[in-house]
């Protein structure tokens, strides 16, 4: 299931009319660049480094709980991350029913930063990946 059909679900804001999960879109593409980027660069070993990043980010991610849950260390590491952002937001409307466009404003600002930041990455990988010619052997 993809990120954009779970938040087309959230009523008019969330849905048709609305956002539709749109600040989440360049965080899955930067994901996506960094992946893409390391298998290039170190083959698919890297695969594993990949999949055990998620569980590493989801305690951080809030999904299921508020940020002020978490020590205040890790809250700071949080707030970097644009999903907070997007699930505190959608706790302020479900609770307070209004709409803070700042904290959205802020996760698509993080997330833009992200996207430049992975497709850089993507790349510098991409380009060192060809001048050492392992492009051609790569495989599984």
């Amino acid at each position: 299931m993809d990120l954009w059909s779970i938040y087309g679900h959230f009523g008019d804001f969330w849905g048709e009319g609305g956002l539709g999960g749109y600040p989440l879109r360049p965080v899955e593409a930067h994901g996506d660049a960094e992946t893409i980027s390391g298998l290039l660069r170190d083959g698919p070993s890297f695969e594993n480094i990949a999949w055990a990043s998620l569980f590493f980010l989801a305690p951080l991610g809030c999904i299921y709980y508020p940020i002020e849950i978490l020590p205040e260390g890790l809250q700071i590491v949080a707030k970097v991350l644009p999903l907070v952002h997007i699930f505190e937001e959608m706790r302020n409307i479900l609770l307070n029913n209004n709409i803070n466009w700042f904290e959205i404003a802020k996760s698509i600002l993080i997330s833009l930063v992200y996207f430049v930041g992975g497709v850089t990455i993507f790349y510098m990988a991409y380009f060192g990946a060809k001048e050492k010619g392992t492009l051609i052997n790569m495989g599984e």
